[in-house]
């Protein structure tokens, strides 16, 4: 999955919805947990 294609879901899921109740949209950053994985 890219970032559009993960942009595009969010859009679609709230067309889908129509309104009918709230969409709460939380994205976790996993890169934050673990910050020296990339520097070895």
């Amino acid at each position: 999955m890219n970032n559009n294609d993960f942009v595009t879901g969010i859009y679609e899921l709230n067309d889908y919805v129509g309104g009918k109740t709230t969409i709460y949209n939380v994205i976790e950053n996993n890169t934050l947990q673990d910050p020296f994985t990339n520097r070895y």
